[in-house]
């Protein structure tokens, strides 16, 4: 496999140095992704540790829960030792099974933010040995441990370092890969821990002891400490840190694997760091309660979280009930985890057919309605049973990597690793009550398949609603911010929020048309003040431009608010051919502080691969209406951004650039295309009687 060179990331020098997916990077993820096989063990094994069993007391005139019976006698035909007869957790101790496993999803979630930390301090490479090793020594240990609670303590210490084998990889493998391969890469970066699961079944049918069953587990990871000799440390955090010859010999090494030139990786290099100015202390960086701060990020905050607390509560809930179901414990555990993999290559087409949130809606109702049809079948029906609860774990497979990729579109950039942070914490949250809640089927046989199906079918209610909350809170907080109400047979129509509403942030304008054409009113933060306009000076083809804008995301709103034409229209207007027949004359753009502005145009695109690659995207309309806009104008965002990032890496070009904005003015950008008012006046007429229906 050649290395893919027109990757939209060919503004970026590390990735431009590597390529963006050759024979370097399939060595790499390939390694990385046998680290998934003991995370799917480890996560799962509970199942198996402490399966159902059938148990007397010793003295056959007592019954077995009574306060009287100190000793019982398991049925050790299927499991010859649990942890249940290990420490005999039956009865009125048995909640303390369920107990070990929220402690080590507990873990999961610490190891999770503990090494996501040190990975940034200390890299990926090291801090990547360092948790195989403790997540080595720790396992086996517990399955020599002689007390519970020093069980407990072990599994918890496994945990961590399992949280921290998934997040510095997942890191590592992300920062290695070209952008447009990244969605491919996350999907299948699931399938190990799918088989993982599913050789988790053959490992206990051939051993039916805890405690060799968690040593097999564990000693695997034995051969995972090569990686300190095989995978390499991320280049672009060596280059982050300063380490320009380090990061410079690995890209080296990468780029001669993938045939890609190496003769002036170096001295890009040094230039780059040269020409990158600390930006730490000026960059805008948002905290939790930015995610709470106004309408719109309370509701796309809420809902999403919640859709990761039901991918975690559910998918691992659903895994345990499957063992709680009847028959045979192995085939049931099989047959569920190898429907899995057909969910998760399913994923892969799904959003690339009808985008994020489609396929998040789809999957929560699959999984919901499966579990729902459960509490109606009548207790005895195994195989029925089983394989309803193998459908919903089916839709959970494809929930899991959609909600993680729709999470980092849906918030904005200076909230985005906190949004998704918390999103994660709480789909962790869900996974520590999942085995009490996959345990009530030994007393409410109906009572877990209700609310493993309710929850993923509330998820997909709040995808509906939400879209249409968020689209009335452009008009709403445009009252706020001017005090009147809106009006929505005004052609300066569309109103852009920002995330931090302030005095001191925001600038009120005055809506204005230029050459009798519609204008768009835009109220910026300070930072996209300066992103817009300086692009702006780069991209000539942007009339309506989206990019910079981390205050909203108006992909939420575009398919319930946009008549199909107005999409169309758009569509076609990117997809064009850049030759724009306006003369590239500098135009003249009034602020808000009355000052004008000139505005240098340049052509868009130098490369007619990158421009036929976008148009192969744009399949057919229906494609094109499905996608959400981070998907339809994906080549677009990418392009800007690298086209900002040249601009704001160049200290000089930041303070002469004729084009920067200063504190608190604001642009207005205009449409220069007369159709798109006769498609504004449709769209203000659809709003009017959406609002008035």
């Amino acid at each position: 496999m050649a290395a893919n060179g027109e990757d939209s990331s060919h503004n970026d020098p590390i990735q431009r140095a590597m390529g963006a997916f050759g024979k370097w990077h399939v060595f790499i993820c390939s390694v990385i992704f046998l680290l998934k096989f003991p995370v799917a063990w480890h996560q799962m094994s509970i199942i198996f540790l402490a399966p159902p069993l059938n148990f007397s007391c010793a003295n056959n005139t007592i019954p077995a829960c009574s306060g009287e019976c100190v000793e019982y006698n398991y049925d050790r035909s299927i499991f010859t030792e649990t942890i249940k007869t290990t420490w005999n957790l039956v009865c009125g101790e048995e909640h303390w099974s369920n107990i070990s496993q929220m402690i080590f999803m507990a873990g999961i979630l610490i190891g999770n933010v503990l090494f996501g930390t040190l990975s940034d301090k200390f890299g990926r490479r090291i801090p990547l040995v360092a948790a195989v090793f403790m997540q080595l020594i720790c396992g086996v240990c517990t399955a020599i441990t002689p007390w519970f609670w020093l069980f407990c303590v072990l599994r918890f210490v496994t945990a961590v370092a399992t949280g921290g084998t998934m997040t510095t990889s997942f890191v590592l493998v992300m920062e290695i890969t070209g952008v447009r391969w990244r969605e491919l890469i996350l999907v299948l970066y699931q399938i190990p821990f799918n088989l993982g699961h599913l050789t988790l079944a053959g490992f206990a049918y051939f051993i039916r002891d805890w405690h060799y069953l968690q040593f097999a587990l564990s000693i695997p990871s034995v051969v995972l400490i090569s990686y300190y000799w095989l995978v390499p440390e991320s280049p672009r955090w060596l280059f982050t840190v300063g380490r320009v010859e380090e990061a410079s010999s690995q890209l080296e090494k990468a780029a001669r694997a993938n045939n890609l030139p190496t003769e002036n990786i170096h001295t890009e290099l040094v230039a780059l760091k040269k020409s990158t100015p600390d930006h730490e202390e000026n960059t805008s960086k948002g905290n939790i309660w930015d995610l709470f701060r106004t309408p719109n990020m309370r509701a796309k905050t809420i809902y999403m979280c919640f859709n990761w607390f039901v991918c975690g509560l559910t998918f691992f809930g659903v895994a345990q009930y499957v063992g709680h179901a009847g028959g045979d414990i192995f085939t049931n555990v099989a047959i569920s985890a190898a429907l899995e993999l057909p969910g998760t290559v399913l994923c892969i087409y799904t959003m690339k057919r009808f985008g994020r949130k489609k396929t998040l809606i789809f999957s929560n109702c699959l999984a919901g309605l499966s579990m729902l049809v459960i509490a109606f079948i009548p207790s005895g029906q195994n195989l029925i049973i089983v394989s309803c609860a193998s459908i919903g774990i089916v839709g959970m497979s494809i929930s899991f990597p959609t909600v993680y990729l729709y999470a980092g579109e849906l918030f904005p950039t200076v909230v985005r690793n906190i949004g998704v942070g918390t999103a994660s914490m709480i789909a962790r949250i869900g996974s520590m009550i999942a085995p009490f809640i996959a345990g009530l089927s030994a007393t409410c046989h109906w009572l877990p398949p209700v609310i493993f199906g309710v929850t993923p079918l509330i998820g997909a209610i709040l995808n509906f609603a939400t879209t249409f909350y968020l689209f009335s809170v452009i008009f709403q907080a445009q009252n706020a911010i001017y005090g009147a109400p809106y009006d929505l047979s005004d052609e300066n129509s569309i109103i852009v929020i920002p995330l931090k509403s302030s005095d001191e942030q925001v600038t009120k304008i005055n809506s204005f048309k230029i050459d009798g054409e519609t204008a768009l009113r835009q109220v910026f933060t300070q930072v996209s003040a300066e992103k817009i306009l300086r692009t702006l000076s780069k991209i000539q083809e942007f009339d309506i431009l989206v990019e910079g804008l981390d205050a909203i995301t108006l992909g939420d709103v575009y398919k319930a608010a946009f008549p199909r034409g107005l999409l169309h229209s758009i569509e076609e207007k990117f997809l064009r051919s850049p030759k724009s027949e306006h003369t590239a004359q500098p135009e003249k753009i009034e602020t808000s502080t009355d000052k004008s502005v000139e505005i240098p145009y340049d052509e868009v695109y130098e490369d007619d691969i990158e421009r036929e690659n976008l148009k192969e995207e744009a399949i057919t309309d229906d494609y094109i209406y499905d996608q959400p806009v981070e998907d339809r104008f994906s080549g677009e965002r990418e392009y800007v951004t690298k086209a900002l990032d040249d601009i704001e890496s160049d200290e000089t070009q930041d303070s002469k650039n004729k084009n920067f904005v200063t504190d608190g003015e604001v642009i207005a950008v205009t449409e220069r295309n007369k159709e798109h008012s006769r498609y504004g006046a449709n769209f203000r007429k659809w709003i009017n009687k959406f609002l008035a229906g």
